[in-house]
């Protein structure tokens, strides 16, 4: 057993903002507590309890695979109900995740026998957790190492999967709480198995692999391979450590690049005077030299630089050196101690000082003031800016409103949504103008059923003028043959029939003297007694024959003759009254009338119509440009009335690029141009910084109560092509004008904190 004095404590270090990063804050030794309480709990690290955990994770796990897709689902709902309001209970439950798990560690610790002297609280990246200083860990054994360090991880293992059968059987509020504690329980688990940063993964991976201060040891495998030295590692060592060194390296890069980007671009943009000066007492602060001070009692001077315990032999003696105080902190160094006498008690190596030369001290102080002269010459750019609200461009919004009033029946968009010219919005109705346009349209159809009828009517009216016509023209035809007739008798031209008659009659009459004499001498032979009386009385029954066929014909021939003057009278009579009856024409003529009038009303109809179903189509709403629709709500407005002069339907935006209106001060005003580049910060911590330009310099100075100096007003134009902003969006935007010296900028920035001119007037 070592024996010594206490050794003095090392000098404090200097503070660097570093240090933020992690630090940690020591509660209570929990000890006496896990000692008075361990054995109630040795049931649990028996092997039918392993049996059962085992069972129960398999279920679980297997259970929830299977409804993966229901798990990610509840928290996408979750997300877009209650959004960042669930990022407090999701840190209390993380916590309380991690303080069992710290409890796992100490509690298996405390089974095997061993020391766990403290639990605190340890802020990472300003962020709480516990901790538990389990270095005595590393006095066990190779397996048991593991069980401690696996035990946190088992533990919260078992808390989401009580939390995921919890979720599946409750409701309401119950159900949130239980889904949050196993997200809380499976990110930490993730976030703790990562090997490359010093949580559980990394001391899982020490334990796995043997290898005490892996990460350290595989960093100067490196270095002794660069400097060409012989490593001391074992051989089957020596491929891990040169594949775990690339990989912490770049991890590490990757983590301090992403926090120093971060901070560099928030307080740049926010703070950058504070950020400057703030550096730059810091700088003069941790470099300006140290009085005098002695060695720290770490080493002595007999004992060689190069010599140092063997990293892969844990120290283990009653002090309880701390090799890992947690899972998520890091190893402390042990103190050598310094080889003495086995006679003589163990004594620390004396202090020893080294004077500074007055000469190193003023070098220092001038090659500070040098590089601060310099670095004040640096030009940089000067900004000013201001908070700001965004806007959307004039020529770029539009106003949906309706042409007549009328009531919405359906709307097929929603807020948010993406719309392109033309695109169909809302239906409206209007009852009066459906109303109307039937009326109009059994109008138009009476109209044409009136139309009809009289070109049908026309149609007829012009047959029977063709069938009149035809028959008058045949009557005036033979009227004129009767005629021509009539007038050829009346000058002595007689007719075929009357010419026979003629004929006939002459003949007759050239009888009739024949027929005399041969009566006349009949007459006189019956006288003689020569022939009878028979025959003579023949003969002048022959004469009477003739003379009466004569007075027939004669009689004929006369009566033809007025029968013929009749005849062509007739005609004339009936040909001049059927042309007088003829009112064909008029019927078509009033069909034509009849037809144009209803023509006309019918034009006038549908006019109306095209102008009625002009009004019902300007009820379907369509979208005048290509935007965003920004109007919420649009649910509500089902079934409602909406007034062409006292309501809007909805706001479209085209928000590739917006507007906002920086306030400056009247002073700084000469800094500002148009087409000058601007940064647009917004307040979503989520969100990149956006690049803009000046528009345009409002040519008014505003004079506010509210404000203790007249400001000037510019007009922003912020590019917006990831469509991740939207208007009412707010944030801080910095103008950035021509580059001045780091010291005019810092005399400027001052002169806005501080307004000297005031004293100065003052003084005047």
């Amino acid at each position: 057993m070592l024996v010594g004095t206490k050794p003095a404590k090392p000098p404090k270090r200097k503070f660097t903002p570093l240090q933020l990063l992690f630090f940690k804050v020591p509660l209570f030794n929990p000890d006496n507590w896990l000692t008075q309480h361990i054995n109630k709990l040795h049931w649990i690290w028996t092997r039918s309890t392993c049996l059962i955990l085992c069972f129960f994770l398999a279920i679980s796990l297997s259970i929830g695979l299977s409804q993966r897709p229901q798990i990610i689902l509840t928290g996408q709902q979750l997300l877009a109900n209650q959004g960042i309001s669930l990022l407090l209970p999701f840190a209390l439950l993380a916590m309380l995740v991690v303080t069992l798990h710290e409890l796992g560690h100490a509690f298996t610790l405390k089974h095997y026998n061993g020391i766990v002297p403290e639990f605190g609280l340890l802020f990472m990246f300003l962020m709480p957790a516990a901790y538990t200083n389990t270095t005595d860990s590393y006095c066990l054994s190779r397996f048991k190492r593991l069980l401690v360090v696996g035990a946190g991880v088992i533990c919260q293992l078992i808390i989401a999967a009580i939390a995921f059968w919890l979720w599946q059987s409750s409701a309401n509020w119950l159900a949130t709480a239980s889904y949050l504690l196993m997200v809380s329980a499976l990110f930490t688990i993730a976030l703790n198995l990562n090997p490359l940063a010093k949580f559980d993964g990394y001391y899982l991976a020490v334990a796995l692999t043997g290898i005490n201060n892996l990460r350290t040891r595989s960093f100067q495998f490196y270095r002794n391979l660069l400097r060409r030295k012989p490593s001391p590692e074992p051989r089957h060592n020596r491929l891990i450590l040169a594949t775990y060194a690339p990989f912490s390296l770049l991890y590490i890069l990757f983590i301090f690049s992403s926090i120093f980007t971060l901070v560099t671009n928030w307080t740049l943009t926010n703070i950058p005077f504070w950020t400057i000066t703030l550096l730059t007492l810091w700088a003069i602060y941790y470099y300006f030299p140290q009085k005098p001070a002695d060695i720290p009692p770490n080493k002595h001077p007999n004992q060689s630089k190069n010599q140092h315990t063997n990293p892969s032999k844990p120290l283990c003696v009653p002090l309880r050196f701390p090799l890992r105080t947690s899972a998520f902190q890091k190893k402390p160094q042990s103190q050598p101690l310094t080889p003495m006498n086995p006679s003589q008690p163990l004594q620390f190596a004396p202090p020893t000082s080294k004077p500074h030369l007055p000469l190193k001290r003023i070098a220092i102080l001038l090659t500070i003031a040098t590089s601060l002269s310099l670095i004040s010459l640096i030009p940089t750019s000067f900004e000013v800016g201001g908070s700001v609200e965004l806007e959307t461009r004039q020529g770029a919004r539009a106003i949906v409103r309706t042409p007549m009033a009328g009531v919405i029946t359906k709307i097929y968009v929603k807020p948010g949504e993406t719309v392109q010219p033309g695109q169909i919005l809302a239906q409206l109705s209007s009852l009066e103008l459906d109303r109307e346009i039937a009326t109009i349209e059994q109008q138009l159809v009476q109209a044409h059923q009136v139309l009809d009828s009289a070109q049908k009517q026309r149609i007829r009216a012009e047959a029977q003028l063709v069938e009149v016509q035809a028959v008058a023209e045949a009557m005036m035809a033979k009227t004129r043959r009767e005629s021509l007739r009539a007038k050829a008798l009346t000058q002595g031209q007689l007719t075929p029939e009357i010419q026979v008659l003629n004929t006939q009659r002459q003949r007759l009459q050239e009888r009739i003297p024949e027929l005399q004499e041969k009566l006349q001498r009949y007459h006189q032979l019956y006288e003689q007694g020569a022939i009878s009386r028979n025959r003579r009385d023949e003969v002048e029954s022959e004469l009477h024959n003739i003379e009466s066929n004569l007075l027939a014909k004669t009689q004929e021939i006369a009566a033809a003759k007025q029968n013929q003057t009749d005849t062509a009278r007739d005609l004339q009579t009936e040909t001049a009254s059927q042309l007088a009856a003829i009112d064909a024409s008029e019927m078509i003529a009033t069909a034509e009338s009849q037809m144009i009038t209803q023509q006309q009303a019918i034009a006038t109809l549908k006019n109306r119509l095209s102008e009625l179903e002009t009004h019902k189509e300007n009820l379907t709403l369509r979208s005048p440009i290509a935007g965003i629709i920004l109007t919420n709500h649009l649910d509500l407005r089902q079934n409602q009335e909406l007034k062409p002069t006292e309501d809007f339907l909805l706001e479209i935006a085209e928000l590739s690029s917006l507007t906002a209106t920086v306030n400056i001060k009247e002073e700084d005003l000469e800094y500002v141009e148009n087409h000058k580049p601007v940064t647009f910060r917004p307040r979503q911590a989520k969100l990149r910084p956006y690049t803009a330009t000046v528009q345009r310099i409002l040519p008014k100075i505003q004079h506010e109560p509210s404000q203790p100096q007249p400001i000037a007003q510019v007009e922003i134009v912020v590019d917006n092509s990831d469509g991740k902003l939207y208007p009412g969006a707010t944030g801080y935007a910095k103008i950035y004008s021509e580059r001045i010296p780091l010291y005019q900028r810092l005399g400027r920035e001052l002169m806005r904190l501080v307004p000297l001119e005031r004293f100065l007037w003052r003084e005047q």
